[in-house]
């Protein structure tokens, strides 16, 4: 049995399909068959009428019992014939109900399949994902501290040159003072030239500057000692606040990367899951108006507005759901539109959606345009968020690049 088959979705749809098609192939046959032997016995009366024959000898012929290949009795009675092609075709109808209901089992268990599918291959993802987050974190401190390592050593080598630098300019003053000292003095002024000098200025009333003996300098490798630690202390205390700074910056802007690539991949599997999704082309409102002369009598379903446009191209009804409400509080059919009545027959059952392309509505109800609009604004959003996803990514690097290159300037 084809319900409680346990092939694949795919295998037991092709079967579906078979099954299909033999069931529209039987109906037409014994549609085809009723309709000819309706001619047949049409014709009858005609040959009675023209005396090709009476109608003692046809009944003779009729009476006379008739048997197949197989020895089995024929039907020859058209009331009979009729009753049975009816029951044949009744019971072809009912097949179509049971295989449009297995159809959408059948649908139903294709679709759990993919999302099941679609479930395990995301579980996968972010397992990497927490996986490839757990490496980064564990990889990157790493590289910090050997960063700290190198930019430690740089800064103590250049602390190390300026210290020698400085050395070596003390060096040079201290042997210029050396030898100015060594030097004569110039001679010393006379006493009476001093109290001369003492008295010009006591007469301008202005008092004369006393120079004061300045105290002993302090040792000289003392203060060279204390300017290089001063300087080593500055120099490896802002290296490595800079350090920390650029260290702390550029791992924050891994993890924006990261973020970047993963949001990349979810907006993916959406743009791949909305591709899938059937569409179908938007209702064109204008292509539904009336212009011809033997067709202003006909009355929109919904609005109720003659000779005016199809029921499909209603635009004061336009959503799907209320013109399904419209059809079900009008007791209307939901394929050919029209009032049900106890026996009614619908003549476009078997009728195809323009939209959709399938049974059991009318293309005036059938919502896939709206969805369809719905699912290509979504895939228009979700493929620009994917742009900006890519050009955030691109200024990241662009920074990590700067940063990488103040770190380890060329």
């Amino acid at each position: 049995d084809l319900r409680e088959s346990k092939k694949d979705p795919k295998e037991r749809w092709a079967q579906l399909k078979l099954l299909e098609t033999l069931r529209e192939k039987t109906w037409a046959e014994f549609t085809l068959l009723r309709t000819e032997l309706r001619t047949l016995f049409a014709v009858v009366p005609l040959i009675i009428a023209l005396g090709m024959i009476s109608e003692d000898d046809w009944n003779i012929l009729m009476d006379k019992p008739q048997r197949d290949d197989r020895g089995k009795p024929l039907v020859l009675d058209q009331h009979q014939l009729e009753h049975v092609i009816s029951d044949q075709l009744d019971i072809l109808e009912e097949y179509r109900s049971m295989l449009a209901e297995l159809r959408h089992e059948i649908k139903g268990e294709e679709v759990h399949q993919e999302e099941k599918f679609q479930e395990t291959v995301l579980s996968a993802l972010t397992e990497v994902r927490e996986s490839l987050k757990v490496g980064f974190e564990s990889i990157l401190p790493g590289n910090g501290q050997n960063c700290l390592k190198e930019l430690k050593t740089i800064v103590q080598n250049e602390t190390s040159k300026l210290q020698e630098l400085i050395a070596s300019n003390i060096d040079h003053v201290r042997n210029a003072v050396t030898d100015a000292i060594g030097k004569p003095s110039p001679p010393a002024a006379s006493e009476d030239a001093i109290d001369g000098a003492g008295d010009d200025s006591g007469g301008e009333g202005e008092g004369t500057e006393v120079l004061q003996p300045e105290p002993n300098p302090p040792d000289e490798a003392e203060v060279i000692q204390q300017n290089a630690e001063f300087m080593e202390n500055v120099a490896v205390d802002d290296g490595e606040e800079f350090e920390a700074v650029i260290w702390q910056r550029r791992r924050q802007i891994d993890r924006e990367i990261f973020d970047a690539y993963a949001e990349i991949e979810e907006l993916d599997n959406l743009i791949a899951e909305l591709k899938r999704e059937p569409k179908c082309e938007p209702r064109d409102f204008s292509r539904g108006v009336i212009r011809r002369w033997d067709e202003r009598t006909i009355c929109c379903v919904f609005c109720q507005g003659i000779g005016e446009h199809y029921s499909d191209s209603c635009e004061i009804y336009k959503e799907s759901s209320v013109r399904r409400s419209i059809l079900k509080g009008e007791h209307r059919c939901a394929c050919c539109l029209e009032k049900r009545f106890q026996h009614h027959i619908c003549r476009k059952f078997n009728v195809k959606c323009y939209h959709c392309k399938r049974y059991g509505h009318h293309s005036s109800v059938c919502d896939l345009p709206g969805r369809s609009a719905e699912i290509n604004r979504n895939l228009a959003q979700a493929t620009h968020a994917k742009k900006e996803a890519e050009r955030r990514i691109k200024e990241l690097k662009e920074k990590l690049e700067e940063l990488q290159s103040q770190v380890y300037p060329a």
